[in-house]
């Protein structure tokens, strides 16, 4: 019978089995909110947060993660891809008609072409608006320890500061390798 390891997610605390993989994260949701602390919390500092389009940014990864979290990989297109959109819809906006920034699902994440176009960045966020249903109280907390979180004179845990976060985490996956090792669990990756 194989050894059951576990850790401890590091953004949430639930318990999470190693199977074959280090694991720091419960889930890409948990994930994505310290790399979103991370980000706020240097936009907070520079000065950044201030620029409407940083904050709405901001608003609106809290948006995803508060729906369960934002399907990155699935929504990750190949550059012939966006090549392909961009060329198909002359390069503009196809709700304003002003120089196109981004790529926008229609409906769901398929990256068939027929499910994609070319917006700005104004309307690509308005259309990710209207998909958002009100918030529950839960959420409202949420958010709001999010923005305390990314607000923070000082980081409120430790894992908030991303000052040295890369060398931390990279030391903990290499203990949980070797955690894995010592327990003569296959690695894999």
């Amino acid at each position: 019978m194989a050894p059951r390891l576990t850790v401890k997610c590091i953004e949430c605390g639930k318990t999470v089995r190693l199977a074959g993989y280090p694991r720091l994260y419960c889930s890409d949701k948990c994930r994505q909110v310290l790399k979103l602390v991370h980000y706020g919390r240097r936009v907070f500092r520079d000065g950044r947060i201030e620029d409407p389009l940083i904050l709405q940014a901001i608003q609106m990864r809290i948006a995803h993660i508060l729906g369960g979290g934002y399907h990155q990989t699935e929504r990750r297109l190949p550059p012939e891809t966006r090549k392909a959109v961009l060329a198909r819809d002359y390069g503009v906006c196809q709700i304003c008609g002003q120089p196109a920034t981004d790529i926008d699902h229609i409906a769901g994440d398929s990256a068939d072409l027929d499910n994609l176009r070319t917006l700005c960045r104004s309307c690509n966020m308005a259309e990710a608006e209207l998909g958002f249903r009100p918030a529950t109280p839960e959420m409202v907390r949420e958010f709001d320890q999010l923005m305390e979180r990314i607000q923070a004179d000082e980081p409120l845990f430790e894992r908030d500061s991303e000052h040295g976060w890369d060398v931390r985490y990279r030391q903990m996956r290499v203990d949980q390798r070797a955690r894995m090792r010592a327990a003569g669990m296959e690695i894999l990756g």
